[in-house]
């Protein structure tokens, strides 16, 4: 019965250890300058000339872009581009793209029930991760700031993923780490 038990436990142990393999298989660990993370395999990475940053994309399986910038002056995500109003203040005047108008404006601005994205505030790597409402319809991005003592920031984001994409992408996000 021991004898069992250990050979039950020893093709357990092996199963976990082929599919942690398999898993390393289909990713590859990229090392910037300041950060590291872990993309899917077939997603090409181009580097480009930056100022005073790093910046390049990330290109996916299917096509789409991701542009990541590690630098000072690393584009911000932004969540409340648009302004809620009550609604006695609409009128034609007004510029429909920035502004909405509800009958609880200030609640209604601070969940961002009119904004395409979720904001997601991750407190281990000081990071905001954003998320779009609709799959397909919006940005997936990831915010750190003041990585270091220069006030370095990373931005990495794509815009209107496929859903694989978007997937991939949440997951490369997860193994961001900062040197």
């Amino acid at each position: 019965m021991y004898e069992i038990k250990i050979l039950f436990f020893f093709f357990l142990f092996s199963f976990f250890c082929i599919s942690c393999n398999d898993l390393r298989d289909n990713q590859e660990e990229v090392i910037f300058n300041n950060f590291r993370l872990i993309k899917p395999l077939g997603w090409e990475l181009v580097k480009l000339e930056g100022i005073d940053s790093q910046v390049g994309v990330l290109i996916t399986k299917s096509g789409d872009t991701i542009n990541y910038e590690y630098g000072k002056n690393a584009q911000k995500i932004e969540s409340n581009l648009l302004k809620v109003l009550p609604d006695n203040m609409s009128d034609d005047s007004t510029n429909e793209s920035i502004f909405r108008y509800s009958k609880s404006p200030d609640l209604d601005q601070d969940l961002g029930i009119f904004l395409n994205e979720y904001f997601i505030f991750d407190s281990i790597k000081n990071s905001r991760i954003q998320i779009p409402k609709q799959i397909g319809k919006g940005l997936t991005g990831f915010y750190s700031e003041k990585l270091n003592k220069d006030g370095d920031r990373l931005t990495i984001i794509g815009k209107n993923l496929k859903k694989e994409d978007q997937e991939q992408l949440l997951t490369l996000f997860e193994t961001i780490t900062f040197k």
